[in-house]
């Protein structure tokens, strides 16, 4: 055996041959190292984030052999101040699985948590500073080489994963003051000092650990979106190029579906190439890309087609800042689908256009809000550029994206999405979803309200004399942090049944994360829907979807198991 006078060296060194034969002997017991890698290919097969898990959980292996060499030398600098780091992570996977898998056994990452604590108790004179930053940046610069070689990570964006260094960096450097203040803790002589400063320490280095935990477990659930099983319902995904692409319409136009979507790096517009793209497609699946327009040096988004006339319309609005505050409503049009004129502004400055309608191919008929959300309006056109305001459909509480569609013939009926009393980012109760009808000369509005969803994006459409929207469902608990159009709740694309006085939930799309605004074509019985989504293998809150990678999907419904459902 070695004896105690050995160099600190020669036992380092021993420690990481032990470390090494370790982990090796785990590469081969692999898969069974733990339950966590299993679960992850139970629940997350073929998922981006662990496309290569074998290699990322070896860096867990590594960290539990070289936990368990540290019971041959204990005061290791350099392996101490490593392990007090890594328990951070490690804690953080041990929160995950007690909390939300029910994992209680996973000594891969147990075992580093425990050593961690225990360094942190017993051995924190080996602990310093130096150790301390070159190991974080170390750490971190290898996150982000395995990010820029697409070893892992890639399902995250740039943007979340130094969100989640500048947590880890700010736990690091708590532990870093925890490593000073204890010192000078244990040399004062007043106990209450002392345990009122240890207590401020505990509580924030708790909070780091809390906040990165809660972030995993964000990224980390799996998606259980609803989907009705008495509709026949089949999706799939259109448009997948690793943007953030969102707000879609589509339009049967000349022997071909027509689709239009924006794309940009975030859900916000941050200077970046903002623009829409257009595709064309005879069966939903196979899609030809046509055109991209844009604005210069301006966001652009909520793409509207229409039909007027035999010419193709494309309705948009323009953007500035990085929040979605739209100015100006813009159009585009083309008489072949190939060669589009340059975008114009429509006629009304400060009213913003959604999707136009028409029941006679003579007038064409469409909703808009002022861009200061205080009113929403009735328009009417004969040709398309030149609009006028029939009357007035809401004017009051904060409202936006209004909706219309013709039902009993000539009515019309909308929905109006109304942001509540409260512009937080936690929601308001007193968000909600308005109906408003109206009849022939369409100038009285008659409302009423639901609370069931603020239904933003809404997309509306008849069949068989019903009322259908597709749009933007809240789900889950209303509390003080997720109350309606609170960023950190969860987000489905569904579809609802519209009644005057009534708006009924049917069923979801595979839709989660930031998600919806729909457009539809109707062929025959079957309807097309097509809308943007985040990966729907995962439960992203809202916030989390704003900031990764979206994709244009499309669902086929047969609109005859949607009709016989609500009778």
């Amino acid at each position: 055996m070695m004896t105690v006078n050995m160099k600190s060296k020669l036992k380092f060194l021993i420690q990481i041959t032990i470390a090494l034969i370790l982990t090796i002997i785990m590469y081969f017991l692999y898969p069974f190292i733990g339950p966590l890698p299993e679960y992850i290919r139970h629940h997350l097969e073929g998922g981006e984030i662990f496309q290569n898990y074998n290699l990322i959980f070896s860096l867990s292996i590594w960290n539990f052999s070289l936990s368990l060499a540290w019971l041959f030398y204990r005061d290791n600098p350099v392996l101490n101040n490593f392990l007090s780091l890594t328990f951070i992570p490690s804690g953080i996977l041990v929160f995950v699985e007690i909390i939300y898998l029910n994992i209680f056994y996973d000594y891969i990452y147990i075992v580093p948590t425990i050593i961690g604590i225990i360094i942190l108790a017993k051995k924190r004179n080996s602990l310093k500073l130096k150790y301390l930053l070159s190991i974080s940046g170390g750490l971190i610069g290898l996150v982000y080489l395995e990010y820029f070689l697409g070893i892992a990570y890639s399902n995250i964006s740039p943007l979340l994963l130094l969100l989640a260094s500048i947590i880890m960096i700010y736990i690091f450097l708590e532990i870093s003051v925890l490593y000073k203040w204890m010192k000078k803790l244990l040399s004062r002589k007043k106990a209450i000092i002392k345990r009122l400063l240890l207590g401020v320490i505990i509580f924030l280095l708790v909070f780091g650990i809390f906040l990165e935990g809660v972030l995993m477990e964000w990224y980390l659930r799996p998606s259980n979106y609803y989907i009705n099983s008495n509709l026949e319902i089949e999706s799939w995904t259109a448009i997948s190029n690793g943007m953030h692409n969102s707000n879609t319409d589509m339009i049967y136009w000349n022997n071909y579906i027509y689709l239009v979507h924006d794309q940009r790096i975030y859900h916000f517009w941050i200077g970046d190439d903002a623009k829409l793209i257009v595709w064309r497609s005879k069966d939903a699946k196979n899609w030809e890309k046509v055109v991209e327009l844009r604005s210069p040096s301006t966001d652009i988004r909520d793409p509207k087609f229409c039909n007027i006339n035999g010419t193709l319309f494309l309705y948009a609005l323009l953007n500035v800042g990085l929040i979605a505050r739209p100015y100006q409503t813009v159009y585009f049009k083309t008489n072949d689908g190939l060669n589009w004129e340059d975008c114009k502004k429509l006629n009304l400055s400060g009213w913003l256009l959604w999707r136009p309608k028409t029941i006679d191919n003579k007038t064409w008929y469409s909703c808009a809000y002022w861009y200061e959300h205080g009113e929403s309006v009735l328009l009417k056109t004969s040709n398309g550029t030149d609009w006028i305001i029939v009357s007035t459909i809401f004017k009051g509480q904060a409202n936006d994206e209004t909706a219309l569609e013709f039902y009993n013939n000539d009515s019309i009926i909308c929905t109006l999405r109304i942001e509540g009393e409260s512009d937080s980012m936690f929601g308001t109760n007193t968000a909600c979803t308005i109906i408003a009808t109206s009849i022939p000369p369409y100038i009285n509005w008659n409302y009423s309200k639901s609370y069931i969803t603020r239904l933003d994006g809404p997309c509306l459409f008849s069949y068989n004399n019903k009322t259908f929207a597709i749009g933007r469902y809240q789900v889950g608990p209303k509390t003080i942090f997720t109350e309606l159009g609170s960023a950190f709740s969860k987000k489905r694309t569904s579809i609802f049944l519209v009644e005057p006085d009534n708006l009924t939930y049917l069923t979801d799309l595979p839709s989660t994360g930031d998600t919806s605004y729909a457009g539809i074509v109707i062929l025959g019985n079957q309807l097309y829907v097509s809308y943007y989504t985040s990966d729907i293998r995962f439960d992203y809150p809202w916030i989390l979807g704003m900031v990764s990678k979206s994709d244009i999907r499309i669902a086929r419904i047969n609109l005859t198991s949607l009709i016989n459902f609500i009778l």
